[in-house]
């Protein structure tokens, strides 16, 4: 029974309902005004399942983790250099990146320098192709 409520919290996690997760964490972690890193959120969910994803479009390659909280992108997947209609927010978010240093860039195309948590699969597929995309579409299970 434990197993089925794993598979069916992940499959609702994965489809952006948050219904079966406690409550309590996020109150805590919002109390104390801290966000946890992606670190802490891969090392959070090592022993709960998470499901690994990559996304490999017009060359780049890309590796995230699907987790509670989010998709966590992997450090060392590939990002576009060029953006083409990308949506104001996710521009702006993708310049902040760059500017911290998150993505750095390389030949032709930039780099994670870390791990990096997104609260939405289409939210990390669009910033690291450069246009606006359906993330659930994109990024495949391995």
């Amino acid at each position: 029974m434990e197993e089925f409520h794993t598979h069916i919290n992940l499959l609702l996690g994965v489809l952006g309902h948050r219904v079966l997760e406690p409550v309590t964490p996020v109150a805590k972690a919002l109390a104390g005004n801290t966000i946890p890193s992606a670190s802490d959120i891969i090392e959070g969910n090592k022993e709960k399942n998470t499901l690994p994803l990559t996304l490999t479009v017009s060359g780049l390659k890309a590796n995230a983790l699907q987790a509670e909280e989010g998709i966590v992108v992997l450090e060392g997947s590939e990002a576009a250099l060029a953006t083409g209609c990308l949506h104001p927010g996710y521009q702006d978010r993708r310049e902040k990146l760059i500017g911290n240093g998150t993505l750095k860039p390389g030949d032709k195309k930039y780099f994670f320098t870390k791990n990096t948590l997104f609260p939405a699969p289409s939210t990390a597929a669009a910033i690291i192709l450069g246009f606006n995309t359906k993330g659930r579409k994109a990024w495949k299970d391995n």
